[in-house]
């Protein structure tokens, strides 16, 4: 019942370029850096796994990442390490909102949500995710409208808007 989230690697400009493990575990969400342009940071390890499945899953920023250093100290960074805790927050909170979905329909919904689904590579994965699509194919695939789930509530206040109007929130 948990998602297992992990780093890539920073072996891709290495002799070695490949992830290893845990990253290429069947079930293990592996992560791949990019830059602020989108284009794969140059130390994200390759894929794919052992067995040849696309890894990384998926991938986030991690050059020149903003980030707290140990002295407290705003400051930029490279690693894959920055980058897979935002695919974690990612994962947490899609969990939070949906906690009725298991492990493996959030790494399917996080993987379908990434901008290269439909064409996955051994250095992007799937692309970058997209916690709005993500939602969507929530709602779409795994929670149909009708379909109530047991306890979900929302409250929007205050509420500008009167239910004379024929407006629901969900």
């Amino acid at each position: 019942g948990i998602v297992v989230v992990n780093s890539a690697g920073n072996e891709g400009n290495k002799p070695w370029k490949y992830i290893s493990a845990p990253s290429d575990g069947e079930n293990v969400l592996s992560i791949g850096a990019v830059t602020a342009g989108e284009q794969r940071a140059s130390f994200s390890s390759f894929g794919p796994s052992a067995d040849g499945r696309v890894k990384p899953d998926v991938c986030a920023m991690g050059q020149s990442t903003i980030l707290s250093n140990s002295a407290a100290n705003v400051s930029a960074g490279n690693g894959t390490s920055f980058f897979a805790l935002l695919i974690a927050g990612f994962v947490a909170s899609l969990k939070q909102q949906f906690p009725t979905l298991t492990a493996k329909q959030l790494r399917d919904i996080l993987i379908r949500s990434a901008d290269r689904y439909t064409s996955p590579t051994n250095e992007y994965g799937y692309g970058i995710p997209s916690y709005t699509k993500a939602v969507e194919i929530a709602y779409k695939d795994y929670l149909p409208l009708g379909k109530e789930v047991e306890g979900l509530q929302a409250s929007v206040y205050p509420n500008p808007i009167s239910n004379a109007n024929g407006f629901s929130v969900r």
